[in-house]
Formats: C-alpha cells, structure tokens, sequence
C-alpha cells in the first residue's frame, strides 16, 4: 500500500509543481482542464482549460505529489490541516530542501539537532501547505 499527497490548489498548481520539482528534482506527468472530453454537466471555463486537472511529480523510486487545480473557492484556504513529512537520506539533502522550501514561506521550527537523535526543521511554504525535514542518522 502507498499514500500519495494530493494537493488541489486554487488555479497555481503548476508553479507549485515545478517549485517541488525544483526543490527535490524529479519528472513530471500533466494532464490539463481542456483534455477532458466534454461533459454538459462539467463544462471546462476557457480560463481553466490550461489548468492542472491532474499532475504528479515523481520523486526518485518511492515519493510522488499529486497536485491539481480543483475550482477550490477563493477563499477556501490551500494547505490547512495538510503536513507533508519527508524523510532524508542526509543532513545536507534536508538543509538544501529546507532552504528552498522556506522561501516566502513561514519557519516553525528551524533545522537542529533533536532529542531523539535527528536532525529536523518544520515550516509552512508559500502555497500554505506545512513540511516536517527529517534526517536520522545513522547509529
């Protein structure tokens, strides 16, 4: 079994992607509002046919994001309660990601050493969704 976040997003969510993309690398896979054949009962507004219906970043052998732009209302917050947990193969994968990641964004905890033996930083990004960087290293 895999769980995949999936971020829906209020019209940016190919910036978002390629941000991601260029923060942790990666491949890309987009299919957009004006590829879906018509449907009357879900008709595409021409300013949305370029949208992201569905995309996912591909992340190595084992991460992947989903993201799309969803017709979210306006004023529905992107992120909320969303808390993507990543975990790294070194301190300075962590730090790099970190640092990009916290651009325009909001620290919560900056990157230290931790009690239970791991190197760790939180923050909420600039599309509002909440990111925990975690290195444990080895023994």
């Amino acid at each position: 079994m895999t769980v995949t976040p999936y971020l829906n997003m209020n019209g940016n969510a190919e910036e978002a992607m390629e941000f991601y993309r260029s923060v942790f690398g990666g491949s890309t896979e987009i299919m957009r509002w004006g590829e879906m054949p018509p449907d009357p009962k879900m008709p595409v507004d021409d300013a949305w046919k370029d949208k992201l219906m569905h995309a996912a970043l591909n992340i190595g052998d084992t991460m992947k994001i989903y993201l799309a732009d969803s017709w979210v209302d306006k004023d529905t917050p992107v992120g909320g309660s969303v808390f993507l947990h990543v975990e790294f193969d070194s301190e300075e994968e962590l730090r790099k990601a970190f640092t990009a990641l916290s651009e325009g964004g909001t620290v919560n905890m900056p990157v230290d050493a931790m009690f239970w033996g791991a190197v760790y930083g939180d923050l909420v990004d600039k599309y509002g969704f909440g990111w925990g960087l975690h290195y444990q290293p080895p023994e």
